[in-house]
């Protein structure tokens, strides 16, 4: 991570911290869209060190038999800010390739910085169809999560709150992680929805003290 950290920077820091899938934060408004935010999963999943990889382009993660189509996917996605999902071969740092289902999703923060923030999941090739739904289920749900605190921390602006929002967070996550495997589609749908509802009506419960 780097030293200064703007809000939004720290609201992704305590979500993402407490996340068990690796997640990771581009800046769009720096030359050549830098990675200024990963979690301790995304770096156990690549191999690398944090300092190996922030201030880097994701591309490095790119390799021989990453697909032409999924890269062109990608780059038209940041370039028109639009959010995907796809899947592409990424290697780790000591060279040894793997099938990563990327969600990717865009936000903009107070101050007008553009950014990416990128949930990669490592699929299988035996048990691909189970692991995606699940991967989609967990990706979903933390990107939700991301913005939703987003816009309420942009309003409150206080440091203390952020806190009591990441240990909200870290107790949702628990649950989340400890439902999916047990939820149909449509419930797990509806208990994402409960979830976001619940979050919200605690930062608004926050905003008004």
């Amino acid at each position: 991570m780097t030293n200064i950290r703007s809000p939004f920077e720290m609201v992704f820091d305590s979500i993402a911290d407490r996340y068990d899938g690796a997640i990771s934060l581009s800046d769009l408004s720096l030359n050549d869209a830098p990675l200024v935010g990963v979690n301790g999963a995304f770096l156990k999943l690549t191999g690398y060190a944090e300092y190996d990889v922030i201030g880097k382009n994701c591309r490095f993660l790119q390799g021989q038999n990453s697909s032409s189509r999924a890269k062109s996917l990608l780059a038209e996605s940041v370039a028109r800010r639009t959010p995907i999902v796809t899947c592409i071969t990424n290697y780790t740092k000591a060279g040894v390739s793997f099938a990563n289902l990327l969600f990717l999703d865009f936000i903009v923060d107070d101050n007008g910085h553009e950014y990416s923030i990128g949930v990669q999941n490592h699929i299988s090739k035996e048990n691909w169809r189970n692991e995606a739904e699940a991967a989609r289920f967990r990706s979903t749900n933390v990107l939700s999560l991301i913005k939703e605190n987003t816009d309420r921390s942009f309003a409150m602006g206080k440091a203390w709150q952020s806190r009591s929002v990441a240990n909200l967070v870290s107790s949702h996550l628990k649950a989340l992680r400890a439902e999916e495997l047990h939820l149909s589609a449509e419930k797990q749908m509806q208990y994402s929805e409960q979830l976001l509802k619940r979050v919200s009506q605690r930062m608004i419960d926050l905003d008004k003290r």
